[in-house]
């Protein structure tokens, strides 16, 4: 899903 793989970018860059 995109909204998915958006909320997993946004997490990715909030672990960063």
């Amino acid at each position: 899903d995109v909204v998915d793989r958006k909320a997993v970018s946004l997490f990715e860059q909030y672990l960063k």
